[in-house]
């Protein structure tokens, strides 16, 4: 009988398996309580490279280890692992319908932009069927003093005890969790397709990009209905002015109902809106956040286009 390989191994193993068979598995920490973003997350996890499965493995890896030995923290390539009870600063409307929230950064707490955190409410005075945590995108980039996190508000108990949150109190956070990281290799250029709360995760690589100059090329295609709808659309308008190398291009489905006026793209995001603007560009990564029927639509249109599925990254977002 052949010896047996090592749990961590077995279960890449198995990823890269399930993954040959056109499965799409990333593992997530066990939580009892996870909400429809987190379950959306799960279902939704759509990356083409075995990358994302090493990366979720070394995840799953470091909880194991953790949980084996009592402890509630693990450092895995260099950033720590935990679970952390940080505290409540402040609440803005970022977008229509849209907030921001602001956490104060625990000591030593490292994370890569694009990366998500589970938030779990502490004794929460109410609850429903969709959980007390919800798995966020940090919106925030690693150089700014707090943590950020921004979601569009429905009528959830989540939302509600969040919304009505003072100053000072706690939640607890788990992570930072995922692969969804800018690429290295400065000589390809980034395009990022964002749809809604899709931005989250870009507006942290692209701050964080303008901060270190990094000289990757990006553009940004940002999809709403109207522009009081996109979060954090003039702060990224201003980054245009002050980063040469990021270009945004702002998509507006329904101009005409909006009270504030629109220059820029109209309609539905097309394969000539996107040839318009990336023309010239070789060998481009693509990434795409979104609503799970939009991530779809413009996941089938860069199929197409014969995009090589090798070069696109992606993640829907639920919870809308």
């Amino acid at each position: 009988m052949g010896s047996q390989p090592h749990p961590f191994f077995a279960f890449l193993i198995q990823g890269r398996n399930r993954a040959l068979q056109g499965e799409c598995w990333e593992p997530r920490p066990a939580m009892k309580e996870r909400g429809e973003e987190a379950r959306e997350r799960e279902k939704g996890c759509a990356r083409s490279n075995t990358v994302g499965f090493i990366t979720s493995g070394i995840d799953f890896f470091a909880h194991h280890c953790a949980n084996a030995q009592g402890r509630h923290s693990a450092v895995v390539k260099g950033i720590w692992m935990g679970t952390y009870r940080v505290k409540f600063v402040r609440r803005e409307e970022v977008a229509l319908g849209t907030l921001a929230f602001h956490f104060e950064k625990p000591a030593g707490f490292q994370f890569k932009p694009g990366q998500y955190a589970d938030v779990i409410l502490i004794n929460p005075p109410e609850k429903d069927d969709e959980g007390i945590a919800r798995s966020l995108s940090i919106a925030s980039a690693p150089f700014e003093d707090g943590l950020m996190f921004a979601a569009r508000m429905r009528n959830t108990a989540f939302k509600r005890v969040l919304n009505a949150m003072p100053p000072g109190a706690e939640v607890e956070m788990e992570g930072p969790y995922g692969s969804f990281t800018l690429h290295h290799n400065a000589n390809r250029p980034a395009i990022m397709i964002a749809g809604g709360i899709g931005i989250t995760p870009f507006r942290s690589m692209l701050i964080e990009a303008a901060h270190g100059r990094l000289p990757h090329r990006m553009i940004l295609f940002y999809c709403n209905r109207r522009p009081e709808d996109a979060a954090f659309l003039t702060e990224l308008q201003e980054l245009q002015q002050l980063n040469g190398n990021f270009t945004l291009v702002g998509v507006m489905s329904k101009p005409d109902e909006s009270r504030l006026r629109w220059e820029g793209e109209k309609g539905r995001l097309t394969p000539e809106i996107l040839a318009k603007y990336s023309q010239g560009l070789r060998e481009p990564i693509h990434y795409l956040v979104g609503p799970p029927a939009m991530v779809s639509d413009v996941h089938r249109m860069m199929n197409e286009a014969g995009v090589n599925v090798d070069d696109i990254r992606s993640e829907e977002f639920g919870g809308y």
